[in-house]
């Protein structure tokens, strides 16, 4: 009890990290198959929270999160 966590903390709740490696593994070869860079974990995680900050707020151009 009156232990605080951090948003990130709460993010690798949602998604363990063995559920991270499996679709960074699973998208990588898709990735490279059209000639782009593989997928890694830190990227995926922020494409993660982009996603739930857009669908999470409104924004007058969410283009700009990006």
């Amino acid at each position: 009890m009156g232990q605080t966590r951090n948003p990130y903390e709460y993010v690798l709740a949602m998604f363990p990290m063995n559920q991270l490696m499996r679709m960074v593994r699973l998208t990588s070869p898709a990735l490279e198959g059209r000639g782009m860079q593989p997928a890694y974990r830190r990227e995926l995680l922020k494409f993660i929270g982009v996603t739930i900050l857009a669908a999470r707020y409104e924004f007058g151009s969410r283009a700009k999160l990006w």
